[in-house]
């Protein structure tokens, strides 16, 4: 495992580190002693800004307290400091887990600032998950709601921020998207009285596909609430050209932090359509596809069938999205085509009372996973034979891929196959049918809630979970056969989903909710503006 996932280490550039003095010395201009605390210091890039800073005259001594676990670290922060230029400073350097700071110590700092590590809760040791949701139970949030190392640094530094204090930090863009962080967010709003973020075009780490955001949070201000601002080309922040402007409508709507850019008025608008519009669940049943815990050894290619003599032990199944571009129906002749083709397109479905009668070939080939190190996987080794993949399902009717590229696809399941959990599969409600919904989900509002409901990394990939899917408006409009059939064609044929939309859009929204077409163009644009956002 690589040690950036087990470490969590991302380091700040110096450009960013120096901003965020830059950026707040200005509201320290009361302050005659000024106490620091970073909680992660890593290679010491804010003792480095530190040093370079002018802070305002007032300010004549400071004290900062630098924490980190790695000694290696420790070093480089220690050599960092020995180049400092601020008069009557004094640093403070503890070999210590922050975790343990919050919840044993008196202290309030004036000023918090760093870039936590980042740590999924797979990779962290019982001792601190333990940690973790002791802060979290301090700040009365929900403990099962962990699921990064980063959001309890920042909720443990929140509360050692002195009253007059100031909390900046780099954090990953999660803080403004999903779903375990929304109780963060309403955390900060009501221990702050200002919250400042910038987001920006691109990513500034090489962590790959996460984005960055910078938080500035004030215990005191003059000016009150959230405030953003996006910053396109990184000079803004060297020149200070950028506003930051507020968005009310996102608490409102309660609409994600990330789509700040879109204008009140617009968000407003789309949530006074979707309130009288049902959700997606109220016309199907939807669930994740089956879990392998490792698709390259249960999802075989003929070859491999042949190869092992798999053949009674397999059934269809689709992997991924890339084999149904352009469609909204998944039929017989495009999965033969991907057996022919040579794609993994067969589960390995075995059962538990099976494994002590398999067929040599099949014992062989579960060797192969033996020595692939597979029952050691987290999921596998759960199993009472790592080999048997449970919850093999029924065949589903449609199924939705939950990451979306170009535009969300919902499919039609007529060649009877299974799915992964790479996507959604769903049965219909019996008084609906499967040809409507698929006909009544490509309209531009539900394209448009797609883009608000889901979170993207990177930039271009758009997630939804299981819950954001539900909760997708469906102008639900019930249609005859012939009028399915038609739409296929025309999906089929379409140059682009965006010219689909423009005819479509006119049946679904014009027809089915009495749209005023000013309106419909409107909701085409918010659509638009939500996809180059994406994009970039």
């Amino acid at each position: 495992m690589p040690d950036k996932k087990k470490l969590g280490s991302y380091y700040t550039p110096e450009f960013l580190s120096r901003f965020i003095f830059d950026h707040i010395q200005v509201r320290l201009t009361n302050l005659k002693y000024l106490r620091l605390l970073e909680p992660s210091v890593g290679d010491g890039s804010f003792i480095k800004s530190f040093n370079l800073t002018k802070f305002p005259d007032s300010v004549s001594s400071f004290k900062f307290d630098i924490v980190e676990k790695i000694e290696k670290e420790l070093a480089k922060a220690k050599i960092q400091s020995e180049t400092n230029s601020q008069h009557n400073c004094k640093f403070n350097f503890k070999r210590k887990d922050f975790l343990d700071i919050p919840l044993h110590t008196d202290l309030r700092y004036d000023l918090v600032l760093g870039n936590p590590p980042y740590i999924k809760k797979s990779y962290l040791s019982k001792t601190q998950i333990i940690k973790c949701q002791k802060i979290y139970e301090v700040a009365g949030l929900k403990k099962r709601a962990i699921k990064n190392i980063w959001t309890s640094f920042l909720v443990g530094s929140c509360q050692i921020v002195a009253d007059t204090g100031i909390l900046a930090f780099v954090l990953p863009a999660e803080l403004l998207q999903v779903n375990f962080s929304k109780e963060i967010r309403q955390y900060l709003i009501a221990n702050f009285s200002r919250l400042e973020i910038f987001t920006f075009e691109n990513l500034l780490f090489e962590c790959k596909g996460q984005d960055t955001i910078l938080l500035f949070a004030y215990k005191q201000h003059p000016v009150s609430g959230e405030f953003f601002t996006h910053i396109n080309d990184l000079t803004q922040l060297a020149s200070n050209q950028f506003s930051l402007l507020q968005n009310n409508a996102l608490q409102i709507t309660e609409t994600k932090w990330t789509h700040h850019l879109i204008l009140e008025d617009d968000l407003i608008f789309l949530h006074n359509i979707r309130k009288y519009i049902k959700t997606l669940d109220h016309y199907c049943d939807a669930k994740p596809g089956i879990v392998t815990a490792a698709n390259d050894f249960f999802i075989v290619t003929k070859e491999i069938e042949k190869k092992y003599r798999l053949t009674k032990f397999l059934r269809p199944i689709i992997q991924n999205s890339s084999y149904v571009n352009g469609r909204v129906e998944f039929g017989l002749s495009e999965y033969k085509q991907l057996v022919i083709r040579g794609k993994p397109a067969k589960i390995l479905c075995l059962t538990d009372k099976e494994v002590t009668r398999l067929p040599l070939k099949v014992q062989e080939y579960i060797l192969q996973g033996v020595k692939q190190g597979l029952p050691g996987g987290y999921k596998c080794s759960k199993r009472e034979h790592w080999f048997v993949v449970p919850n093999i399902s029924t065949i589903p009717s449609g199924f939705f891929f939950r990451r979306v590229h170009q535009y969300p696809k919902l499919l039609k399941n007529s060649a009877k196959v299974l799915v992964t959990d790479s996507a959604y599969k769903f049965d219909m409600v019996p008084q609906f049918n499967i040809n409507s919904l698929i006909f009544s989900f490509y309209n531009s509002l539900t394209l448009a809630f797609c883009e608000l409901n889901g979170r993207y990394y990177g930039g271009r990939v758009l997630e939804l979970t299981p819950s954001e899917f539900k909760d997708l408006p469906i102008p639900y409009m019930p249609i005859k056969n012939e009028l399915f059939a038609q739409f296929q064609i025309d999906f089929d044929k379409k140059a682009s989903i965006g010219d689909l939309l423009h005819t479509h859009d006119q049946q679904i929204l014009c027809k089915s909710l009495n749209i005023a077409q000013e309106d419909i163009e409107r909701i085409q644009e918010i659509r638009r503006k939500l996809l180059i956002k994406r994009f970039r």
